[in-house]
């Protein structure tokens, strides 16, 4: 007797009127809306192992209300059970890796990268960062960056290298990296004695609304030993630290 054919899997959640095919690793899969670097409710939120799509907080308590706790605890696009064990992740994360998913590919070398459920290894982190990169994940060439600016994975340290990675990621417009690769920019500017080179892609960055460029700026301008400006840029950090505390 034959046996009869596995059900047929539910069509994604759809959200808003919208079932996302969106593959931006900076916004949320079901709104489309860019993910925030504050804490809060647009900040992004974990990445399907699945199928490497991420959510919002606020699309995911949408989600739940609306297909209740049960389907929840299944993968909103691929319909399977979400897997929660950290080996059971990685075996997950390996197939994609190993299929080509650029996404997987970067989370994968992530977790070696930190020791996350497999024995850290930095060379093992790069070469899959390495492989990543190479499909234009730029998270990715921002992690290898860092590697050859501080020597990780088996590198040598190349600045050139970290300066190459850092601005290939940054051209990408990835706005939640956008201020990493600038600060990772103008560590390499000053261990190369640039510090001119390195103030100038700061102010750049400070116009951009990058956070952290004023502070750096300020750094540069006391070694470059030009006072006014420095004193300039001490009193935009001052507002900027008074705007936090107003805001608390």
């Amino acid at each position: 007797m034959a046996s009869s054919p596995p059900p047929a899997s539910s069509p994604p959640i759809s959200l808003k009127g919208i079932t996302s095919t969106n593959d931006d690793p900076d916004a949320c899969a079901f709104c489309s809306d860019p993910f925030s670097l504050g804490v809060d409710r647009k900040t992004g939120g974990a990445t399907n192992i699945c199928c490497g799509k991420r959510i919002c907080l606020d699309c995911d308590d949408s989600r739940r209300t609306v297909i209740g706790t049960g389907r929840a605890q299944r993968c909103s696009f691929c319909d399977i059970p979400i897997i929660f064990g950290g080996k059971e992740q990685v075996g997950i994360l390996k197939k994609n890796a190993k299929k080509g998913a650029a996404w997987g590919q970067f989370l994968l070398g992530r977790r070696f990268s930190k020791g996350n459920s497999v024995s850290q290894s930095d060379y093992e982190a790069k070469r899959w960062f390495e492989k990543a990169a190479k499909q234009g994940h730029p998270d990715a060439m921002y992690r290898l960056a860092f590697f050859f600016l501080e020597g990780h994975g088996g590198c040598s340290i190349d600045l050139s290298k970290a300066r190459e990675y850092a601005e290939m990621a940054m051209s990408l417009d990835s706005h939640i990296l956008s201020g990493h690769c600038h600060n990772l920019l103008f560590e390499i500017a000053r261990r190369e004695n640039d510090r001119s080179s390195a103030k100038a892609g700061l102010v750049s960055a400070a116009l951009q609304g990058v956070e952290l460029a004023p502070r750096n700026i300020l750094v540069c301008c006391k070694d470059l030993l030009d006072m006014p400006e420095a004193h300039f840029w001490l009193n935009i950090v001052l507002r900027s630290e008074e705007k936090k505390d107003d805001a608390v």
